[in-house]
């Protein structure tokens, strides 16, 4: 245990200049890190409502609604309205998560690296993992919530495998299964991105460790099976109703001026650091390092031929990731669900944690220490973090912020053909007669009304799938209005008036499929010897 905890606090002391910029008042101007408070206070007032899982946005969308979390990776809002439960404000509670993404991604770095190359392999790999460029630039350029937590689970997902394919427990299977699974509910294009090569380290850890064998292979389908069915309330409905949505029709970007150049990536430029452009580079730290591992395999290959082995799989599989930022990669970009991811430099996370990983063979050398120190010092140094223009607009401002927070509004049912632009008075138009809102939550509106004559009612929400109305406890046809919205027919007399947003079956299904998951899990962790 103390050979863990001494490098797992100098870790975090190297990590406190980018904790530091957190702990100031208010927050920065970043890309999006303003759009995670205000879809954070989104969650909370979902969760009020006991809309569980929450996926339409009422108050969002200028109070049209529209359904963000039924698309928008959840988890790091889940966590958030966790802990603003326990009583920290919205801001502080964004800023926490990021806290923790640096901190516990160093943590998992180190592990991973400790159980392959040693104390001063995983120390060389953790440093080098933490000061990343592209980590610099999701956490204070971009601001990106999702993108920054997923790098705790790509070193956790890799140490767990490793363990579950040579030791194999009930222990290890949960772990496995609940990380992968909130991984996948972390952030839907890194998951995309990072599957694959989590695949191929299975394989690798498989054939390498001569662990083939229907035990090992049964154990390992079990814990994927499981992470997939365990979030199957969020990506099943993600993916099958994805084509109700203008992503579906309307790429976010054009791929092709987003790819980078050889030259971009070896740059060790850090001018552009000081605009609000993304910083996208392997960095000079990072090249040294990785032409320093690839020399030590030769020196290393006659005492440890298996690890010499494993980082050239490691470093052959963060370069073919490298080579998916270039422009040569275009017709990659064109396959299934990697054609809506719409930055093809966000493959930079996955190949930073690689790269980092592979290079930490290199602590294995007789002066790893000395290595360690020099990388240390050099990641300190080298250090520039971006000019911070400091902002404090205070809780309310973004619990009251009704916009989309979206990039584009490509989360926007495609039959609205006008955007809102402001919020309305009222929560419905009816063209004659007398109504009164008795009821109005983000999944239940039920009023009074009383007509002389059949008239139409226009209700002041966007129509999505899974809208239900009905009319004296009597279902009725909800129609969709030119602009987008629900329209529905009331004949002469008193009424009463209910829409409720519900379950989609495919909605139901992957509910189904992850309450079932965990009546699983407990019987596997119940019976678990039986079973393995």
């Amino acid at each position: 245990m103390k050979k863990i905890f001494w490098p797992l606090l100098i870790l975090f002391i190297l990590a406190l200049p980018l904790i530091y910029p957190f702990f100031t008042p208010g927050y920065f101007a970043t890309h999006d890190g303003e759009w995670a408070i205000v879809r954070l206070a989104e969650m909370h007032r979902e969760v009020k409502d006991m809309q569980l899982p929450p996926r339409w946005s009422h108050y969002l969308n200028h109070g049209f609604g529209y359904p963000l979390f039924l698309f928008t990776y959840p988890f790091p809002y889940y966590a958030g309205e966790f802990l603003h439960l326990i009583g920290i404000g919205f801001t502080d509670t964004i800023k926490l998560i990021f806290i923790l993404s640096i901190v516990l991604s160093s943590i998992t770095m180190y592990l991973l690296g400790n159980k392959y190359w040693g104390t001063w392999g995983g120390f060389i790999s953790a440093v080098l993992f933490t000061f990343a460029p592209y980590r610099i630039t999701n956490l204070f350029i971009r601001g990106s919530l999702g993108e920054s937590l997923a790098t705790i689970y790509f070193p956790l997902l890799f140490y767990l495998l490793s363990e579950l394919v040579v030791r194999p427990s009930r222990t290890i299977v949960t772990l496995t299964v609940f990380s992968l699974a909130t991984f996948i509910l972390t952030h839907n294009a890194t998951v995309v991105l990072f599957l694959p090569v989590l695949l191929v380290w299975v394989i690798l850890l498989l054939f390498q460790g001569k662990k083939i064998s229907a035990k090992n292979i049964k154990i390992v389908s079990i814990a994927f099976i499981l992470s997939l069915t365990l979030s199957a309330f969020f990506w099943l409905p993600a993916l099958t109703e994805k084509k109700f949505v203008a992503l579906s029709v309307t790429p976010l970007t054009d791929k092709t001026a987003h790819f980078l150049s050889m030259f971009e990536l070896a740059s060790t430029n850090t001018s552009n650091i000081f605009s609000d452009k993304p910083h996208l580079a392997i960095g000079l730290l990072q090249l040294v390092m990785i032409v320093a591992a690839l020399l030590s395999l030769y020196t290393l290959f006659k005492l440890q031929k298996r690890k010499v082995f494993t980082s050239l799989a490691i470093f052959i599989i963060g370069f073919v990731s490298l080579g998916m930022v270039l422009p040569v990669s275009v017709y990659f970009w064109k396959l299934p669900l990697l054609k809506d991811i719409d930055f093809p430099w966000r493959m930079l996370s996955v190949s930073s944690f690689l790269l980092a990983f592979g290079s930490g063979i290199v602590g294995q050398l007789k002066w790893g220490k000395w290595i360690s120190l020099l990388v240390t010092i050099f990641a300190l140094v080298s250090f520039v973090l971006p000019p911070l223009t400091h902002i404090n607009k205070g809780n309310d401002y973004y619990a009251t912020n009704d916009a989309t927070t979206t990039s584009a509004d490509e989360l926007m049912p495609i039959w609205v053909s006008i955007k809102p632009t402001n919020r309305s008075e009222d929560a419905y138009l009816l063209s004659s007669g007398a109504m009164q809102t008795l009821e109005k939550t983000s999944t239940i509106q039920n009023y009074e009304v009383a007509v002389s004559q059949s008239t139409e009612m226009m209700v002041n929400t966007v129509f999505f799938p899974g809208w239900r109305a009905s009319i004296d406890s009597y279902p009725t046809q909800i129609k969709i209005t030119p602009v987008g919205l629900m329209s529905l027919s009331i004949p002469p007399g008193e009424h009463q008036i209910r829409l409720q947003f519900t379950n989609t079956p495919i909605r139901l299904i992957g509910n189904i499929l992850s309450i079932g998951s965990l009546f699983v899990i407990v019987i596997l962790w119940k019976f678990s010897k039986k079973i393995f």
